[in-house]
């Protein structure tokens, strides 16, 4: 990026095309969480244009009013109706483009009561008295996750992004009312504070909350990652009830508190060898289920362990099974709702730098799907993903490669072809922020495997790096 153009290329708003490449949710997702952290304004056009439905969806305006209420955002549609999923007549957000800006309004009722900087697109976002809680309802059951990972880069920022400051010292947004902070508050207090969500926890076409605080959210917040994304924070994820397709109603709490680390960045470098030699690795199962009981579902766990060791040329007999998370959906199972998931996961156990990947099955009960089916391929996935030689699977990397733009950069190896939102997820990171670049190269194992590199040059936002 050109040296002159860098110091104000966050001060000119990015225009996105919502249709391109896989043209669904990943595009404003990513868009809205690199905007949150950079401060950059954006526009996101033909949202959704991909799709049989074009425009937000529930979950998606759900995950956009996040964001915005947490970084003190101000959003607005096509033509000023800030509740354009009310109006099916006004073309507004709900039909298709928002914009995503961050300039301060609203300043003495933000001192006052910690309210967001802008009017929230519609009435379930909800704020508590205390300035470290919110309160999410999708509404319907949209899946919970995807909300979540267009708010995590930004939580997971260092503190001075968390509270705003620029790098000329001053706040850009007012230090009463921000994450972790109470107006008592003084600086260089550690911070905590609290997202309660309702909507879907296990649904199709989404990773499951369990893939998300077991498989995602551990190589994000494992020690030397941290450092090369500026992670600071540490997450706490609490299912208090599940909710499955179609009814939804499931509860999680993150809890969010800031860790005191030394402040250095190291890239992402994650690889490890691909000869195919029998490996180490410990093998994890989470299920839950409404139609089960514990010692089935125990039974489901371990003949999953079993036939991925038996598909897996590259585990050794003497890895390791670990009972994950059992849950019988009990308040599910009461009122009468049907559903069911399984979500695996491998360490590997002797590896340079740590590799952890999986995969998450949710099981369709109106088509007559059984968990031990869902298991079976779950099972089948995993093991493909351990004799592939890649280090991260297909779902993680369209997410990682968001942190490792935000961060310092970095290597991954990953299965090929990419999948479509993995490229999407690179292509609005190099839109968002000029002085990212990704580039891909083909590697052994027949060219099955693909080097993902992500090159960050000098940030704007950031001058230490």
């Amino acid at each position: 990026m050109d040296a002159d153009t860098d110091e104000n290329v966050l001060d000119t708003p990015v225009v996105i095309d919502g249709g391109q490449l896989e043209g669904g949710g990943q595009v404003v997702r990513v868009a809205m969480a690199i905007s949150s952290v950079t401060r950059r304004t954006c526009t996101i056009n033909n949202i959704r244009a991909g799709r049989p439905r074009p425009g937000l969806a529930a979950q998606h305006m759900a995950g956009v009013e996040l964001v915005a209420v947490l970084c003190h955002g101000a959003l607005k549609g096509t033509g000023g109706n800030k509740r354009g999923r009310d109006d099916e007549s006004s073309g507004k957000v709900g039909k298709g483009s928002v914009e995503f800006t961050h300039e301060i309004s609203r300043l003495d009722e933000i001192r006052d009561n910690g309210a967001c900087a802008h009017t929230p697109l519609v009435a379930p976002l909800q704020h508590c008295t205390k300035r470290t809680h919110w309160e999410v309802d999708v509404g319907t059951a949209g899946a919970i996750p995807l909300v979540l990972q267009a708010a995590m880069p930004w939580l997971s920022q260092k503190a001075t992004q968390l509270l705003g400051m620029r790098p000329d010292g001053r706040w850009d947004v007012p230090r009463v009312g921000c994450v972790g902070l109470r107006h008592d508050d003084h600086e260089g207090k550690p911070w905590t504070g609290t997202l309660a969500l309702r909507g879907g926890t296990d649904v199709p076409f989404a990773p499951t909350i369990d893939y998300l605080r077991y498989v995602l959210w551990p190589v994000i917040s494992e020690s030397w990652v941290r450092h090369s994304t500026s992670c600071e924070v540490d997450m706490k994820f609490e299912v208090l009830k599940r909710g499955f397709y179609p009814k939804g109603g499931g509860k999680v709490r993150v809890s969010t508190s800031h860790l005191q680390e030394p402040e250095y960045k190291k890239r992402i470098s994650l690889t490890r060898a691909t000869d195919n030699k029998p490996e180490d690795w410990r093998i994890t199962v989470h299920v839950t289920s409404t139609e089960h009981e514990v010692l089935h579902l125990n039974k489901i766990c371990l003949n999953a362990f079993l036939h991925a060791s038996d598909k897996a040329t590259s585990m050794k007999d003497s890895s390791e099974f670990k009972h994950g998370e059992v849950d019988t959906a009990e308040e599910c199972r009461k009122a009468g709702e049907k559903g069911a998931s399984v979500t695996m996961s491998a360490t590997h156990l002797w590896n340079e730098s740590p590799v952890h990947f999986g995969v998450s099955r949710v099981v369709d009960v109106k088509k007559g799907e059984k968990l031990e089916d869902a298991a079976t391929s779950a099972a089948e996935e995993l093991a493909a993903l351990i004799d592939s030689g890649a280090t991260v699977d297909d779902h993680m990397l369209d997410q990682l490669v968001v942190y490792m733009a935000l961060g310092a950069g970095g290597e991954v190896l990953a299965r090929a072809p990419l999948s479509m939102h993995a490229k999407t997820a690179m292509a609005v990171c190099e839109q968002m922020m000029p002085w990212v670049k990704f580039k891909t190269t083909e590697k052994g194992n027949g060219g099955k495997l693909v080097m993902v590199t992500c090159d960050v040059g000098s940030k704007p936002y950031d001058r230490t790096s």
